[in-house]
């Protein structure tokens, strides 16, 4: 990896410098889509366990279901 990193800084000036800032960019586009799919699985999680609570309360679906409704409103 030092090396990849050492060759790339060793090429002429302004082209090291644009290798740099394209591979930023999609550094950060990778971190940005890991960090979605993150939130969306940990919002499921919650969204299931909310679900399942009202069930063991002995909601019925139709309750669940306008409790959800009026939660997002």
């Amino acid at each position: 990896m030092y090396e990849v990193v050492k060759q790339v800084l060793e090429i002429q000036e302004p082209f090291n410098m644009i290798i740099v800032v394209v591979f930023i960019g999609v550094l950060g586009g990778m971190v940005g889509a890991v960090v979605k799919e993150l939130r969306k699985y940990a919002t499921h999680r919650l969204d299931l366990e909310a679900k399942r609570e009202m069930l063991d309360r002995g909601m019925s679906a139709e309750e669940i279901e306008r409790v959800l409704r009026v939660g997002k409103a």
